[in-house]
């Protein structure tokens, strides 16, 4: 005898949405992370695969783009279960290769006062005196706000240089002040 046959349908989950680092242009690796082993394919706007990779152990992934992308390229990342063939919802980043505007710098009084100004939201701001050597940096909050305290005290006279990186990676013009502490009071 044989009895009545049943079908049961595995539906497997879609892996994670990938996610998708700062696209700088060109022909710059893209990277980003996704469920390891997991199959990592980008495109374009326009449905062209720009590449594809594996997510590794840790689930990061990298593809080089074969033809230089355009600043202003939307570039689509979906990421496949190698197993069952399921697909995780499309996420998507913009190619960037505008560089930010250079940051500005509030009148700088010496010391170790803090140094503020503000530049492109997300930005890395490094604020260098006239040797080159690092005073220190911050993120532009959303405002575009940074503050940077010195770690040894600057003195009168001194060079401080200001740029700007974005998420990108694109770095802008620097902006230039002296320290212009002021003059010690009358005895």
């Amino acid at each position: 005898n044989v009895g009545p046959s049943t079908t049961t349908v595995v539906d497997a989950p879609a892996p994670s949405d990938p996610t998708i680092d700062a696209v700088a242009g060109g022909v710059t690796p893209i990277t980003g992370e996704a469920d390891a082993g997991s199959i990592v394919t980008l495109k374009d706007s326009n449905g062209n695969v720009i590449g594809s990779d594996i997510a590794d152990s840790s689930g990061a992934y990298s593809v080089t783009p074969s033809t230089p992308l355009a600043a202003g390229t939307v570039v689509k990342a979906t990421a496949t279960d190698p197993v069952t063939g399921a697909v995780s919802a499309p996420v998507t980043e913009v190619v960037d290769t505008v560089a930010p505007t250079a940051p500005t710098v509030t009148p700088v009084t010496g010391g170790t006062d803090p140094i503020t100004g503000t530049a492109e939201p997300g930005s890395v701001v490094t604020l260098k005196d006239g040797n080159g050597n690092v005073i220190g940096s911050d993120i532009a909050d959303s405002n575009g706000d940074y503050s940077v305290t010195p770690s040894t005290p600057l003195v009168d006279g001194t060079v401080v240089k200001a740029t700007a990186v974005d998420a990108g990676g694109n770095v802008g013009p620097s902006t230039t002040t002296v320290v212009d502490a002021p003059a010690p009071s009358d005895p």
